[in-house]
C-alpha cells in the first residue's frame, strides 16, 4: 500500500503528464527546480504551435478534399501542398 504523500505525488504526475509536460519537466516542477507557473506558461505556447499547425494541416486537407474532381495523383501532390490557399489551376 502506498502513504498519502506517495499518492498525492501520483495525483500530481498524472495532472501535469495530461497537460502534456514531460518527466523531466515534472520532476524539476515536484524537486522545486522550476516554477510551476513557468512551465505551463511553456506548455500553453507548445499546444498553441501545435494548434496551429493542425488547423494549416486541416485546411490543406480539406481543400485537397473539395478539389477531388481535379484527382490529385501522389507525383502532384508536392505542387499542391505548396499551392497558395484559393488558387485553382485550370
Amino acid at each position: 500500500m502506498y502513504d498519502a504523500d506517495s499518492l498525492t505525488r501520483v495525483y500530481h504526475i498524472v495532472a501535469l503528464r495530461r497537460l502534456g509536460l514531460s518527466l523531466q519537466e515534472i520532476r524539476s516542477a515536484l524537486e522545486g527546480r522550476s516554477s510551476l507557473s513557468r512551465l505551463l506558461s511553456e506548455q500553453l505556447e507548445r499546444a498553441e504551435r501545435e494548434v496551429m499547425r493542425a488547423t494549416a494541416v486541416r485546411d490543406l486537407l480539406r481543400r485537397l478534399a473539395q478539389n477531388v474532381d481535379a484527382d490529385v495523383r501522389l507525383d502532384e501532390l508536392p505542387n499542391h501542398l505548396n499551392r497558395p490557399p484559393g488558387k485553382v489551376d485550370m
